[in-house]
């Protein structure tokens, strides 16, 4: 059961007070109409993640630009646009004018959160790594069986050397524990 409204303040309100702090009031609202159209095309969707029905969760966009402003530091507007877009499943990305300029982008952030290699500018490899390290934090939460589980983590692995960047270190070592704990 999906709990979000697309409205940000709403559906996260830790979130949406981080951005009124990092972000001019124009980048705010454009961010904050982005965050409603991918909501409402299905980017906060998790079928795969077993919740309970009246179990509320902040959303996937929110919990990837958290990461991104808490662990590397972004705090461009555009970049935290990208990521609540790259968000979306790809056939469901919203057309319209404020999505647009994100989509090819968003498409090669999924294709490598998928285990494509793709070359990245520096914004894209850090979202890229902000959701491996969300999907890596819910794994036990997901429906997979113990060996789709296992496989995941080897293809994350298999990732993890194309997004070596300075500003990447500290998600990918968060990355690296969450491994170690799953198979611990």
């Amino acid at each position: 059961m999906v709990n979000t409204t697309g409205i940000l303040r709403n559906d996260s309100p830790r979130l949406f007070r981080e951005l009124q702090r990092v972000l001019p009031p124009e980048q705010l609202v454009a961010t904050e109409q982005i965050f409603k159209l991918c909501v409402e095309a299905g980017a906060s969707e998790e079928p795969e993640i077993l919740r309970g029905e009246s179990v509320s969760y902040n959303p996937l966009p929110a919990r990837v630009c958290h990461i991104l402003i808490t662990e590397t530091k972004v705090g461009a507007a555009n970049t935290l646009q990208l990521a609540i877009v790259a968000c979306c499943d790809a056939e469901k990305i919203p057309t319209d004018p404020q999505i647009d300029p994100f989509r090819e982008l968003a498409l090669k952030v999924q294709r490598l959160c998928e285990g494509e290699r793709v070359d990245l500018p520096l914004p894209a490899a850090q979202i890229s790594c902000a959701i491996i390290l969300d999907e890596l934090r819910h794994l036990h939460m997901n429906s997979l069986d113990p060996v789709s589980k296992a496989m995941r983590i080897e293809q994350i692995e298999n990732i993890l050397p194309l997004l070596l960047d300075p500003s990447c270190v500290r998600i990918i070592k968060m990355i690296g524990l969450c491994i170690e704990r799953f198979r611990s």
